[in-house]
């Protein structure tokens, strides 16, 4: 049986698309498949360094000029180009992945006349924090796009709901394939090991860390964070708060603990590829985004038994089972989350239960290779449907 030929289009390379990608090129079965990337790496540089771990399984990777912000004569140009490049490479599926990469490539995918076209938005656009008019202009093109489209692959339950409440798709064209992560490449932290990273970073081993891992970008709601930790700080100073990332908002927010007298309480760690010796500090991490799509950040502490606060929001919601396996809150809340870190930080029982949970939660709907295996499952239909 010949292989299927996936090409794989993806624009936004950095966070957990950046991820997602990274692991499906990196796990398919390539006895089965023969996968292609087309993608930009302006956004991120570092993932230069997993286009070389994608190449070094013989998977053929072009780059494009893509922008992140709307340009008509670009846009055209880029679909055109593109368009020869798929009628080039002839797949049998061309699987678009996030907002820009998705209306381009299925765009050029429809000109280059490929009949299977898949989508994943991880998050629609016109869920994000835009104005009124932006939010119908997006929702217009996924509209169109939709039409072009053979099947979308949602990463939630909530992701594919919001694509059948706007009339985007339907039961019979959509499926889920969630997030999933490698639990050996998150280990629970040992005592040992706890006292060690923050000998590291400087924080005494008998205070309760909270810790927050992404970019610093409006989505992840540093600035709740701030507020929720200038109403704790008035009752307990025990408290330090480590923010690992870097982003244009990280100037910002490290003036804003300035501005409200908590910089000591504080800690900024640049982004690193060792995350999970970040993790390994902390007592509780939280997730106070306003929009999410499945994060990768809760699973990867919950794998490590750290329990997680975290906004009610996108598949996050499945992710976390709330008052069980971790604690949800309503978004740009930040009394609730202030109210959420004070509950761990006095209960260190129940500290232990959500960890445990959490783990075996990831244990149980989470991993890798199940999430890999649904895909290759999903393609295969798709590709004889």
């Amino acid at each position: 049986m010949s292989k299927i030929k996936i090409l794989l289009i993806l624009e936004a390379t950095a966070g957990g698309t950046r991820r997602y990608i990274t692991q499906v090129l990196t796990h398919l079965d390539l006895n089965k498949f023969e996968p292609v990337l087309f993608c930009a790496v302006k956004r991120d540089p570092a993932f230069l360094d997993d286009i070389e771990l994608i190449r070094k399984r013989g998977i053929k990777v072009v780059v494009f000029a893509m922008k992140r912000e709307i340009s008509p004569l670009s846009d055209m140009w880029l679909i055109l180009k593109m368009a020869k490049a798929i009628k080039r490479e002839n797949p049998d599926i061309v699987h678009t992945h996030s907002s820009k990469a998705g209306i381009i490539g299925r765009t050029a995918a429809r000109l280059a006349g490929v009949a299977k076209i898949a989508h994943t938005p991880h998050v629609f656009p016109f869920e994000m924090d835009v104005g009124k008019f932006k939010r119908q202009f997006y929702l217009f093109l996924e509209g169109i796009a939709a039409k072009w489209t053979t099947l979308l692959i949602a990463v939630s339950d909530a992701e594919k709901a919001t694509a059948l409440e706007h009339g985007l798709f339907n039961d019979g064209n959509s499926a889920v394939n969630a997030n999933g992560i490698d639990p050996e490449l998150w280990p629970a932290a040992d005592a040992g090991e706890r006292q060690k990273q923050r000998g590291l970073a400087g924080i005494p081993n008998d205070v309760f860390v909270v810790g927050m891992v992404g970019r610093f970008m409006p989505q992840k709601g540093h600035r709740i964070l701030i507020e929720a930790a200038g109403k704790l700080l008035k009752k307990n100073k025990d408290i330090r708060f480590v923010l690992v990332g870097d982003g244009e908002l990280k100037n910002e927010i490290r003036a804003l603990t300035v501005s409200n007298k908590t910089e000591k309480n504080f800690h900024f760690l640049a982004q690193t590829d060792k995350i999970a010796s970040c993790y390994a500090m902390f007592d509780c991490l939280v997730l106070p985004s306003l929009w999410e799509g499945c994060p990768f950040t809760s699973m990867e502490a919950m794998a490590m038994g750290i329990p997680v606060i975290a906004s009610s929001v996108g598949g996050t919601c499945e992710i976390i089972e709330d008052r069980v396996s971790g604690l949800l809150i309503p978004p740009a809340d930040a009394g609730a989350l202030a109210e959420a870190i004070e509950k761990l930080c006095e209960d260190r029982r129940l500290r232990e239960s959500l960890g445990e949970k959490g783990r075996q939660r990831i244990l149980e709907k989470f991993l890798l290779s199940d999430k890999i295996r649904n895909l290759e499952d999903i393609y295969q239909r798709l590709a004889v449907g």
